[in-house]
Order: structure tokens, then sequence, then C-alpha cells
């Protein structure tokens, strides 16, 4: 038997060494407990007690790294080889069959778990459609919060307020605790709706209204300039109202009261300064008279459009003068020059002033198959179903008021519940102070130096009482509950 030599000999001692070392580890590992799973729960103490080549790999190291401290049966062999390597005088060794051992099969990585992204066009789980943002970003905002502001009304605070905004501009708590109510269309003669000194009256008007929770809302305003001309504005407070309800919009397209005033008014709007039997001929057969009117009603149609784009369910009535002064020839004149720009958008109700003028004869009043309208107690028993009515002019007093100007708080309920019982489509609120008007309209200075007061948080709870007395309240969905239930008893 020939002798191994000494050099070759001492580097098989060696490798014997380093493989029973390798395999006494790893006998060690088999036998020791098994290694935590993901799904239990381990103790501080219990993972320090592990051999740091055994311990979980931390978060972001990759499953089945291998560890930097301990070598196992893989490592041991590759060692041999590069020993037996170091031999020049033998033949490349060749690997031991029972040396073979693979490597752990690293685990498949845990996917990782992607962080959930809202939806661009989600917003709180519901999509957004920003259809009523757009129409507000188009909006003026030169002076947020001022008087000129856009405000869209909120709730008011518990301390009476909404932070940053002036009294003026605040809406009255929510909504007035009751049901919704329909039947009739109510709010508000707002002819002063475009008067930037009217805005914090406006916003009063608006947001009570709001807080009524009237699904038919109603509005009237004057739009031939007489209280400004900020379309923009009017078409804000046409959004607001067009939420959850069917807005009956009325828009005058003349100045009929002011007329009648035409030696002595300020005011410069079109038409007012003439005289009235001139603009009843005039309006008939004069070219540039009648573009000029035909160029309001054109400017109706345009707030028409933008009410229907709103809601579809709104409702559009045109007026073509405030308390005309106009006999039946002259008005069915303007009626037809109105038709033609309004195109159908809108129905006609005729405003008249019977006996206004001198000379006039019944049949002036003549609405040519119109509805009408009116404003004072003494007409109202010639209304119909479907006329309509507001208060512009006479006004009314809340409890406790001193004051004789306006129709008492009794009167005003009696005339509401004769309006409803009687079919009449709308009912107007209106108040002088409202409008910084006078008793006597003669004396009634420009609208620009006027003062117009807007109502106590008190005084705008009597008129949402106003606002939905006697209309009918719609079933909720307790209430239909209770009714099935009552109906299923014996």
């Amino acid at each position: 038997m020939p002798l191994i030599p000494r050099k070759r000999l001492v580097l098989y001692l060696l490798a014997i060494v380093l493989l029973g070392y390798a395999l006494a580890a790893a006998s060690f590992r088999t036998s020791s407990p098994r290694l935590p799973s993901a799904g239990d729960v381990v103790g501080q103490d219990s993972v320090s007690q592990l051999d740091p080549a055994d311990q979980l790999p931390e978060r972001g190291e990759p499953t089945g790294q291998k560890s930097r401290t301990a070598k196992g049966p893989k490592e041991a062999k590759d060692e041999l080889l590069a020993l037996n390597a170091l031999s020049s005088e033998d033949e490349p060794a060749q690997p031991d069959d029972g040396l073979k051992a693979s490597a752990a099969t690293p685990a498949p990585p845990t996917p990782a778990v992607p962080t959930a992204t809202p939806d661009s066009g989600m917003i709180g789980g519901a999509r957004d459609d920003d259809d009523a943002r757009d129409a507000f970003s188009q909006l003026p905002q030169d002076e947020p919060f001022g008087t000129g502001d856009q405000f869209i009304g909120g709730g008011r605070s518990s301390a009476g307020g909404i932070a940053g905004l002036p009294p003026a501009q605040q809406q009255p708590g929510g909504s007035s605790g009751g049901a919704w109510v329909s039947g009739q269309a109510r709010g508000y003669a707002m002819l002063y709706a475009m008067q930037p000194q009217a805005r914090a009256v406006v916003e009063s008007n608006v947001a009570t209204l709001l807080s009524a929770q009237v699904r038919e809302p109603y509005i009237g305003v004057l739009i031939d300039g007489t209280f400004g001309l900020d379309l923009e504005y009017l078409k804000s407070i046409i959004a607001r109202l067009s939420v959850d309800r069917n807005l009956t919009l009325e828009l005058y397209l003349t100045n009929g009261a002011t007329q009648r005033n035409y030696e002595g008014t300020p005011i410069r709007a079109p038409f007012v300064n003439l005289n009235p039997a001139v603009f009843r001929a005039k309006i008939k057969f004069d070219p540039a008279m009648q573009g000029e009117f035909s160029a309001i009603a054109a400017r109706a149609r345009d707030i028409f459009e933008f009410s229907a784009q709103r809601n579809s369910g709104n409702q559009h009535l045109v007026t073509v003068m405030l308390e005309d002064n106009l006999d039946v020839s002259a008005y069915r004149k303007m009626r037809e020059l109105a038709a033609q720009q309004l195109d159908g958008s809108a129905t006609f109700i005729r405003s008249p002033c019977p006996s206004c003028i001198a000379g006039d004869r019944e049949s002036d009043a003549d609405t040519a198959g119109d509805a009408r309208e009116e404003h004072g107690r003494a007409l109202f028993g010639e209304l119909r179903r479907g006329d309509g009515f507001t208060l512009d002019g006479t006004g009314f007093r809340y409890p406790g008021d001193s004051s004789t100007l306006g129709i008492s708080p009794d009167e005003i309920k009696a005339l509401i519940t004769a309006g409803n019982d009687k079919g009449l489509r709308y009912f107007g609120l209106w108040r002088h102070a409202w409008q910084g008007a006078k008793q006597n309209s003669r004396d009634n200075p420009h609208p620009d130096r006027r003062t117009y007061v807007a109502s106590l948080p008190e005084q705008e709870a009597f008129e949402i009482e106003l606002l939905r007395l006697g209309l009918a309240a719609e079933p909720t969905e307790d209430s239909e509950e209770s009714t099935l239930l009552m109906g299923t008893n014996p």
C-alpha cells in the first residue's frame, strides 16, 4: 500500500475537520425548535435566543439571503474544493457525492401589497362630477367674502356665525327642522337681486329660502338695470336655488313703476324717463326702441338657458314690464318682440297696473290669455288658479313690530293661506326695508344711495314660517314605513 504524501494528508485532515464542523452545525439546526412562522406571536426574548443565522430576515431583506456569520454545507464543500486545488501533484479532485448538499431553496418572495391610491375621480367614495364647481369657478371672485363675493351659503355656527364671513352673509342654522314641503312656489320678490349695496339682504333671502326646505322656491328679479346688472351673481343665486329644488324664476324686463315717475326719478334704466303714453306709441312702431327692448329679452333668454342647465325642472316666467303702463295693443307688441328672442324658453305672465294711467279702460288690463300677477290686496280677489301674487310695494310686518308699514302678521298669514287655497302659482314676500324703499316711491333716492336692511335671525325664523305655511310635507322614509306598518294592523 503506497504511502500518502504528507502534504495531502494534512489537507485531508483539515477537510475532515471542516466537514465535521459543518455537519454538526446542520444537525444542531435540525434538532432545534422550529422558527416562528409569520402567523406566530413572537416575543422579544425568543427572537434573541436564535442564532443570528437563523433569525427571520429584516424588512427589505430578500427571503433566503445567506447569513453573514454562519457557514452551511455548501460553504464547507466549496472550501474543501479550494484546498484540493492547492495540490498540484494530484489529478483534479472530483467532488464526493456524499458531500453534495444543495443550499436551502429560497422561499418565494412575499408579493408586495400595493399602496391603495384613491381614484382621481373619486371623492369620499362617490364620483365627483364637478358640475357645480365648474360653474362657480367661472364666476368673479374679486373680493373673497366681501360685499361683491359670490357667497355660497352654509350653516350658522354654534357661535352664531360662519368663521370669516360678515354677519350679513351668514345663513340661518341648517334647515327649518321640518320635512321638505311642496305644493306652491314660495319665495321673494327680489327685484334688487343684482344691486351691490343690497347684497346682505339678498344673501339673507337666499339663505332663509334654502333653510325653509321649500321644494319649489320662487324669486322675481328686475333685469333692466334699475338695481344693477350683475348677471354672474344672479346666476350664482339661481344655481344655489336649483339644487334639490325646482326653482320658479320670474324675470321682469322693464320697470313700469318707475316710469310713472318719469319726470322726477334719478334712475336711468331703459324707458323709465319716458312718458308712459309716449312709450306706448313708440314701442309699437319705433325700430330703435323695439331693438333696445329686444336686447333685454335676449338677456333674459341667456339667464333662462342657464337656469335650465342647472335643473331641467326649473320653471321660467317672463313679464315684459313690472306693473306695466300698457294698453292691450302695446302689451301684445312687447309680448311679440320678447317671444321672438325667448324662443319658448319662458311662459308669459302680465303684471298690469289697472287705472294707473289716466284714460285707461278696463280692457287695458287684458292679459291676452296669459296668467296675471298682482301686488295689492285690493285686486287679490280677481286672481285665478295659475296666477301669481307678490307683496311688492305692500310689504308686511314681523310679530311685535310697532311700525304701520305693511300688513300685519295675521294678515300676511291669511293672505298666504287664501292664495294657496285659490291655487295661485306662486307667492312672493317683499318688504320696504329690503329694497331700501320709502312708502312714497317718489321720495326714493337712487338705488346706489339707499340703505338696504337685512333681516335679523328671529325675523328670518318668521319668514321660514311664512314660506312653509299651508304647504304639504313630503313623506320621509320613516313615515312611509310607519304607514305601511299601520296598514297591516287589523
